[in-house]
């Protein structure tokens, strides 16, 4: 709706109408600038009717006819005043359907902000408001199959909006209190920049922003710091993060393109270490990720905007945590850290409706994956353990099936450097990271637990069928082959004593005998697996039968498996009991 009534310019509009939809800009021209020319209509009234056509999906765009729209609405400005002018714009994007009328009117806007001075808050700060307002409306109503079309054309705006800030910030010449505008900025840190992906190209998009936010504020580093001393100062782990406001995650994005980009290096200590940046952005965001997961576990689904703020969020952690390697000790490991990874498997561990696992899973797993990898041999141990025993609270057969096998992993790529530098080598380096209690994956004790918390079948609170616990047993089958052939090759080959006793280490770990003397590794895992499969198997051997013996599907009795059910869960069952069957003994003389 027009801010003004329509006066004798009602006339005229048919005619121009018509001209437009027929693609006869020339009359057009001629209707429109005779019609200004005579002066006795009004300019806001003629102002409105371009803009009602700009926002027009029905109108296809081309450059004669945005030449024509700039040219008038040039000369319609001039007959107005700066606040009537702006009055109209705003009023047209309010009424506005899409973008296009806030693309096109950015250049007027900014040449009348720049004109008014930023010092003038009252006729200018309604300006910021109002693009503000229409992007998250835009934003909000963004429909799931447009929404690749409509991510590319709210680049594009976001794109000359950065540009524009630049310019209206830049020209302020008055001391000006620019505080004022914080707040506007800062929106397009939680929520519109999000929505642009972080590329090369789009780069300066985000480096515009982050200059003008500079402007503003007291500092980019100062105010995430106060956000972090908030947090240290404030959050309690474990409990509902509710006072994680829409600026604080402003500030986290803030945080984290400054921490990940070289570009926006004026505006960040260079003395800050990789290992402190990591700790600071972790430590700030581990709140955040700790909202997402609470609301999925109260089983409402994430917004667009969750999930891309989550998908960034994980996207900085891995840039920064790819910075330290093997360096973040078992005391790095705090309760936001830990409160983190926790945070991560949680979301994991959400059911899922797509066939294909969504960016934001993957990279729950990719940021555990990292921080392990950024850890000291100790601190890995001690996630690793708590990895492991989480994988039963909820239970997630992938999860744990993909833990087990990084632990295999570890256990093996610590091995080998054992073999190569030496245990005392190995143990110096730790200590020399700033570990005193150093833990390596093969120690007695430490491998027993974990033998303890990995080979026990059936698991406790798990009422999911053999079937469906199939990647997690073999993921510990291999395991448990792998040390068996490992331990083997070791007494086979003459080594080092030192070697050799790692060797048994691992082989009474994994063999775990009882008072009784027996493996605790058959009697606790192996046997009641084997149990299991072969009972559960022979239902459906029977089952298979009874389709070889009647033909007929109408006679099989109601809920039976289907044949091919059959023919599938037979054939992995046979390929379990193979691997177990490949599962050998743990020499440990």
């Amino acid at each position: 709706m027009s801010l003004v009534a329509q006066g004798d310019f009602d006339e005229v509009i048919p005619s121009l109408n018509d001209a437009l939809m027929r693609h006869d800009f020339e009359h057009l021209r001629e209707k429109f600038f005779a019609a200004l020319s005579a002066g006795t209509y009004s300019s806001w009234d003629m102002l409105s009717w371009i803009l009602g056509r700009i926002d027009d999906t029905s109108i296809t765009p081309s450059l004669e006819l945005e030449i024509f729209f700039n040219e008038a609405v040039e000369l319609l400005s001039e007959s107005l005043t700066t606040k009537e002018f702006v009055l109209v714009l705003l009023g047209e994007i309010e009424s506005s359907q899409g973008l296009r009328v806030v693309t096109f009117s950015l250049p007027f806007l900014e040449k009348c902000a720049t004109s008014l001075g930023l010092s003038d808050s009252c006729k200018v700060l309604p300006i910021f408001t109002s693009i503000r307002s229409k992007l998250h409306s835009f934003l909000s109503h963004m429909s799931m199959s447009r929404r690749s079309n409509s991510v590319k054309i709210f680049s594009d705006l976001t794109s000359r909006l950065g540009t524009s800030f630049v310019t209206i910030f830049t020209s302020n010449t008055k001391k000006t209190d620019l505080s004022l505008y914080t707040e506007e900025l800062l929106y397009y840190f939680s929520e519109a920049l999000y929505f642009v992906n972080t590329t090369d190209e789009s780069l300066p998009i985000f480096h515009n922003f982050l200059r003008v936010l500079h402007l503003c504020s007291d500092g980019l580093y100062s105010q995430c710091y106060e956000i972090f001393r908030h947090v240290l100062v404030n959050s309690d782990i474990g409990s509902p993060p509710s006072k994680f406001t829409d600026a604080n995650r402003a500030w986290l994005h803030v945080l984290g393109l400054c921490l990940t980009s070289d570009s926006e290096r004026p505006y960040w200590p260079t003395v800050l270490t990789k290992k402190h940046q990591l700790t600071f952005f972790v430590s700030v965001s581990s709140p955040y990720v700790q909202k997402i997961a609470d609301t999925l576990a109260k089983g409402s689904p994430l917004s667009i905007l969750q999930v891309k703020s989550l998908i960034r969020t994980q996207e900085h952690i891995l840039c920064l945590a790819s910075k330290v390697h093997a360096c973040l000790t078992t005391d790095w490991w705090s309760p936001f850290p830990t409160s983190l990874i926790k945070n991560l498997e949680s979301i994991s561990k959400h059911p899922i409706s797509s066939v294909k696992l969504p960016v934001e899973v993957k990279n729950c797993i990719s940021v555990i994956e990292s921080l392990l990898s950024a850890s000291s041999i100790t601190a890995r141990c001690q996630v690793f353990s708590g990895l492991v025993s989480r994988s039963l609270e909820p239970f997630h057969c992938g999860i744990r099936a993909h833990v087990i096998t990084l632990f295999k992993d570890f256990l093996h790529k610590t091995w080998l450097k054992v073999q190569d530098i030496g245990l005392g080598a190995l143990i110096l380096e730790e200590q020399h990271l700033g570990e005193v209690n150093v833990t390596l994956p093969f120690d007695s004790s430490y491998l027993r637990a974990m033998c303890d918390s990995i080979f026990q079948y059936p698991l406790p609170n798990c009422d999911n069928s053999v079937y469906d616990q199939f990647s997690w047993l073999m993921a510990a089958l291999n395991l448990a082959i792998y040390v068996s052939i490992r331990t083997k090759s070791v007494s086979a080959v003459p080594c080092t004593d030192e070697v050799k006793q790692i060797a048994r280490n691992v082989s009474l770990a994994f063999s775990r005998p009882d008072a009784k003397g027996k493996s605790t590794m058959r009697t606790h895992f192996l046997d009641p697996l084997v149990s299991d499969v072969v009972s559960v198997s022979n239902r459906y051997k029977m089952a298979e039968r009874e389709y070889a013996e009647k033909p007929d599907p109408s006679t099989i009795a109601p809920g039976a498996p289907s044949l091919q059910e059959c023919q599938i869960n037979l054939l992995r069952f046979r390929l379990l009991m193979d691997t177990i069957s490949r599962v050998g003994e743990f020499p440990v003389n």
